[in-house]
């Protein structure tokens, strides 16, 4: 997951398509992949509104856990 990929979530999508197209080809390429797994990503191609739930998903997630535990920011 890349952030530019949720930044171009906000941009209509005729003109963010184009490079949402071409970050999607990039890890498809095998030493990238390889790359990037052995720095432990896993690496998971997502459209932009796939991506958005995923982000919501996670942030709906984290927050009931930092809620539960009692976590303040300093």
């Amino acid at each position: 997951m890349t952030w530019s990929r949720r930044l171009l979530s906000t941009l209509p999508a005729a003109l963010a398509a184009p490079t949402v197209l071409a970050q999607g080809q990039w890890p498809s390429r095998p030493h990238v992949r390889a790359r990037l797994c052995g720095q432990g990503a896993e690496v998971v191609a997502m459209e932009p509104a796939e991506q958005d739930r995923f982000f919501e998903a996670e942030r709906k997630r984290w927050a009931q856990v930092v809620a539960q535990a009692g976590i303040k920011p300093d």
